[in-house]
């Protein structure tokens, strides 16, 4: 993302919590955390954002021999060191993970058959995005697959969940803690039990006992382009459109193209003056925090393995 909608939305929940604007913040922590659970997630719970917590949505895919060959396609992550603008301070998310629900493959940017190498329906395969992470998101088989050159990528996500860490000022105290969020990019979304359509959220902030939970709808797609993906809400599932310059021919044994993305300190923030407020630290009040100028992959790589 390149802004921080979300932030003002959890702060307005963190500030209710304290007290208000101007309270004294004062009380048991735990019991501050359970007020501020009944009032915004009465009937919910808000367990904390786990990336592999998705990892079992479908079973594992098979490689068979009835179709012969096939193509498995990977998503694999890299936090390796990348050059980022000494104007902004950034962190790796952690934990980080998502899913996908489809990948198609077309030959122009016009191209009227676009060729499905796998959709899973209304489902999806959990894929981390910590650093090595490397997930097989589907496949087909290469004599399925028209031969020719194909120069674009439509990969559908359903969601995105991500943890990074922040430090919360109130009343004069600085308070370290983390946002645990939780996104839904697709309609029809299983996500912690319930269906999710696009634009459902839920954000967390931990802080020791507190846990402080916000659930939430807004589209946040025209905010999530990045690192050479141009992102689109179509038919309510937001696809991903990224260059690629693969070549189908026939093969003899199976092929692995992996979609390697980096995600060395993609959240970005510009660090801003105030009071308590520290360099490289994402700072956030209950009324505002530091704009956020990146949230997504630096960018990628495409390889055939």
């Amino acid at each position: 993302m390149k802004d921080a909608r979300w932030a003002g939305a959890v702060l307005a929940a963190f500030a209710a919590a304290c007290g208000g604007e101007g309270g004294s913040g004062a009380g048991d922590g735990a019991d501050v955390a359970a007020s501020a659970r009944d009032a915004f997630l009465p009937d919910a719970s808000s367990p904390e954002e786990d990336a592999t917590a998705d990892a079992a949505v479908l079973p594992p895919v098979d490689a068979g021999t009835a179709d012969g060959p096939r193509v498995f396609v990977h998503l694999r992550a890299t936090a390796e060191s990348v050059e980022h603008p000494a104007t902004t301070s950034g962190q790796t998310p952690s934990p980080y993970g998502g899913g996908i629900r489809s990948f198609q493959m077309l030959r122009a940017a016009d191209d009227p058959s676009p060729v499905t190498v796998f959709d899973h329906g209304d489902g999806y395969v959990g894929v981390g995005l910590n650093d090595g992470d490397d997930t097989i998101t589907g496949s087909a088989a290469i004599a399925d697959l028209p031969p020719g050159r194909y120069v674009l990528g439509r990969t559908v996500w359903t969601h995105v969940r991500y943890g990074v860490a922040a430090t919360a000022h109130y009343g004069g105290l600085a308070i370290p803690g983390r946002f645990d969020n939780v996104h839904a990019l697709s309609d029809r979304v299983d996500l912690d039990g319930a269906v999710r359509d696009h634009g459902w959220y839920r954000y967390t902030f931990r802080t020791g006992a507190m846990e402080i939970p916000f659930e939430g709808h807004m589209d946040f797609t025209d905010s999530l382009s990045s690192g050479g993906f141009t992102v689109a809400l179509e038919e309510g599932e937001t696809a991903y459109y990224y260059a690629l310059d693969l070549e189908v021919d026939p093969a003899s044994s199976d092929v692995h193209m992996v979609m390697e993305v980096n995600v060395h300190e993609c959240f970005r923030w510009r660090d801003e003056e105030a009071p308590g407020n520290a360099t490289g630290t994402f700072d956030v009040t209950a009324s505002s925090f530091e704009p956020v100028v990146q949230f997504g992959a630096n960018g990628y790589r495409v390889l055939r393995e």
